[in-house]
């Protein structure tokens, strides 16, 4: 076809407007022959020379052209892609044919939905933005290629929030489910990338306001850190992160906490104080009750005086080991209060 040989010319000589255009009409007439893999190629290669030209919305359109070219089928309606075209500094394609022969079906699929993605997110087009990942993310889950739909699946929550504010749990356990495959092949490696996304995701939820969502991701990010620190040999580290978890769910649950307290505090170390000769009752005119036993417990976590008991030298490593984990306790309820004080 001529026009083949006239794109060719006027890709090669930078020309990449006109180069876009001649492409785009050999891949229509491609289409409309029903030779969707020609079809798909000349979509790229428009798609590829426009990239120069920065026009973004067309470009997300030309990518959604491409995909579905690749996937035989005709083209739904997308949302917000008549709007006027937007311009914006861009200096790459992001492929090239030899680059791009070289992928699988899916991989071709995946890589056009996200390329779509790209241009309506930069164009401020989030939600059709979110629905070009999404199907990026599917295709190359489809295809096995489990770190690209976790670029994907990522990008399409990122947008989803910049659009609603809140966090789409269908995409998240998309995402969640193809790492899943990820930390199989190298935990260590995969765990920090989920950790990533996690923190970049609960990041953008604080920026919408929408704290509790944010609370319930920051969760699961202290919880890939506590693994990792096990798995670096950060003993500290780890126990740390194993005492907040332990004591308050990561600074996410006042009953926990308070339930902790009361059996630490109000029960356990009484206990001890009572049925060990830890102690020594200092008032001859009745003998000590079981709420004497519970005030000494709570004035030791607390550093308030009470000579109702001496200490013996046991007494006095219990109650070392009492207020240091008083200290930590302390802590623990200083981050619930702070987190609920950032809502």
């Amino acid at each position: 076809m001529t026009n083949i040989a006239a794109a060719k010319a006027a890709e090669k000589d930078h020309h990449w407007g006109e180069a876009s255009a001649l492409f785009l009409s050999v891949a229509h007439h491609c289409k409309d022959e029903h030779d969707y893999d020609k079809a798909a190629e000349f979509f790229m290669r428009a798609a590829t020379a426009g990239e120069r030209d920065e026009r973004w919305r067309k470009l997300g359109y030309l990518w959604i052209e491409c995909a579905s070219a690749l996937e035989a089928r005709a083209l739904g309606a997308v949302n917000d892609v008549t709007d006027p075209l937007d311009s914006s500094k861009h200096f790459f394609p992001t492929l090239d044919w030899v680059a791009w022969e070289r992928f699988s079906h899916e991989e071709q699929l995946g890589r056009a939905y996200r390329n779509a993605g790209y241009h309506f997110e930069f164009s401020g087009s989030n939600q059709s933005a979110y629905s070009q990942f999404e199907k990026s993310g599917d295709a190359f889950a489809k295809g096995g290629c489990f770190a690209e739909a976790s670029r994907s699946y990522f990008h399409a929550l990122l947008s989803f929030v910049e659009r609603h504010g809140e966090c789409d749990l269908k995409t998240l356990n998309a995402l969640e489910a193809v790492n899943s495959h990820l930390v199989t092949e190298d935990r260590a490696k995969y765990l920090k990338r989920l950790q990533l996304q996690y923190r970049a995701l609960a990041g953008k939820l604080v920026g919408k306001g929408n704290y509790s969502a944010a609370s319930r991701l920051f969760e699961r990010e202290a919880e890939i850190s506590r693994e990792l620190a096990l798995m670096d040999h950060r003993v500290g580290i780890w126990l740390g992160y194993s005492f907040w978890k332990w004591s308050a769910r990561y600074g996410n649950s006042f009953g926990r906490w308070f339930t902790w307290a009361f059996v630490l505090f109000v029960v356990l170390f009484p206990l001890v104080f009572r049925f060990t000769d830890s102690t020594t009752w200092q008032v001859p005119l009745r003998t000590p009750r079981w709420l004497d036993y519970v005030y000494y417990s709570v004035a030791t976590v607390t550093t308030a005086p009470d000579t109702s008991f001496v200490l013996t030298v046991v007494g006095k490593y219990i109650s070392l080991a009492e207020t240091l984990l008083g200290v930590l306790m302390l802590g623990s309820l200083l981050s619930l209060f702070t987190k609920r004080l950032i809502r």
